[in-house]
């Protein structure tokens, strides 16, 4: 069957077309240390050498970046700081990769009943406004979700937490239906808080709460969530007390909330990263977990040590072909490292120890790829076409493309699969040698069966 739709050509892997070539980076941030003691902003290649520290934090304009980063439209990298600022507020602070110049666009508490202390770091959302949330503050004290505009850097409260909630230290997820999920509860603020799974709408500002945990486990510590290829949402959350990890997902298609019990025996330190093929990569304390969605079976994959890094503690990523994340203890000088693990073979490359004074110390970051060329973006135009079959199993078909357009197929991690250039008129697209899943022609969702 075919369906028409309106398809805005895009190029990268942040979404955006622009008219330079491209330079893309590996790009994380550490807790303190660099050249003034609060925390660094550090950049590699996409191989994983040439690690440099691009920025030091000052305390003035931020302290203690940590969670996610963000490319908004506009090219500039977004990011979160825990201490800093006014009067130690926290901030918000944006980077612009081509001159690695910060600027700061916003104190948290120093607006009545705002949110406070985000520990959580900043997504994009479909609509390309940034999404985080703050631990405390809001017209309740339990926490806000909060928007930036990258149009303006203004900043917005869209919804405050109530007490069964009591907010939340994880980052959000952008998801392929254009809303954003996230888990809810931090034991010590609401040690007798279930927590929650929930939604929240950017169209409508609609927030929803799914599933609440139970009690057992839902007031401990949760872990960020992803979107796997299946097209379900993933997440767990961990009883330290009882040495243990539980495993839900939620399928935004059907609405259907699913506790999958227990998965293993031990503490998540991060969530999953989906590795293609229906195979789901963690972290935890002892190393990494490879679990097998077909089967249900879970094992460690390979296991950490002192010299490769020790503690994750935020989810890994997979950027071509390799897994990568963040330790906090461990590598050469004990003070973190950054990883790279071959999921071929489990091979370990330590692609930066941290030193403190030079590049920082104590990573609670994500390792993130960005481009450095903001300059002469240009906006995405829409073009009427039609795509089909969607499900496909070999091929899908696009018509009526204008020619010449750039075309580019993405896993729901934002992992560039194929790339290519419209010819007009009808024209094939081979993805028999993906495996079967959901994934985007430039910002179209189709799948492959």
């Amino acid at each position: 069957m075919k369906k028409t739709i309106y398809l805005s050509f895009t190029l990268s892997l942040l979404c955006f077309f622009n008219t330079q070539a491209q330079t893309n980076y590996l790009w994380g941030s550490t807790a303190s240390g660099g050249a003034y003691g609060f925390g660094t902003i550090v950049r590699g290649n996409p191989d994983g050498t040439g690690f440099q520290t691009v920025y030091s934090f000052d305390s003035v304009k931020g302290a203690t970046p940590s969670g996610s980063m963000a490319q908004a439209n506009n090219g500039k990298i977004y990011i979160v700081c825990q201490l800093g600022g006014d009067q130690g507020s926290c901030t918000v602070c944006k980077l612009d990769p081509t001159t690695n110049e910060v600027t700061k666009i916003y104190d948290f508490a120093t607006v009545p009943d705002s949110g406070d202390i985000p520990y959580a770091g900043i997504v994009k959302a479909a609509n390309g406004k940034l999404y985080g949330i703050a631990s405390y503050g809001g017209h309740r004290g339990n926490g806000t979700i909060y928007m930036i505009d990258p149009a303006t850097d203004a900043y917005y409260d869209v919804h405050d937490f109530d007490s069964t909630d009591a907010s939340s230290r994880i980052d959000l997820l952008a998801a392929s239906d254009g809303k954003l999920y996230g888990v809810s509860g931090i034991p010590y603020q609401n040690p007798n808080g279930k927590g929650s799974f929930f939604s929240f709408d950017p169209a409508t500002n609609t927030y929803t709460k799914i599933s609440t945990f139970a009690p057992t486990f839902g007031s401990y510590y949760h872990q960020s969530l992803i979107q796997a290829s299946d097209g379900k949402i993933y997440g767990v959350y961990s009883n330290p007390y009882a040495d243990s990890t539980v495993m839900f997902n939620y399928d935004v298609n059907t609405s259907t909330y699913t506790d999958m019990g227990l998965v293993f025996v031990g503490i998540m330190q991060g969530g999953f990263v989906d590795g293609g093929n229906g195979i789901l990569y963690g972290v935890s304390e002892s190393g990494i977990l490879r679990y097998n969605l077909n089967t249900g079976l879970v094992y460690f994959f390979a296991y950490l040590d002192a010299n490769t890094g020790l503690t994750p503690t935020r989810n890994p990523s997979i950027i071509n072909g390799k897994l990568m994340f963040s330790t906090v203890d461990g590598g050469t000088y004990g003070q973190g490292a950054l990883v790279s693990v071959d999921t071929a073979t489990g091979a370990y490359t330590i692609m930066l120890s941290f030193d403190s004074a030079t590049t920082g110390e104590y990573p609670e970051c994500l390792v993130q790829e960005f481009s450095t060329t903001v300059s002469s973006v240009v906006a995405p135009t829409a073009s009427v076409i039609d795509m089909y079959p969607n499900p496909a199993i070999n091929n899908i078909y696009i018509e009526n493309a204008e020619p010449g357009k750039p075309y580019v197929v993405t896993n729901l991690v934002g992992q560039e699969l194929m790339r290519g250039t419209t010819t007009g008129g009808t024209q094939a697209i081979n993805i028999a040698a993906l495996p079967k899943g959901l994934y985007f022609l430039n910002q179209q969702k189709f799948v492959k069966e």
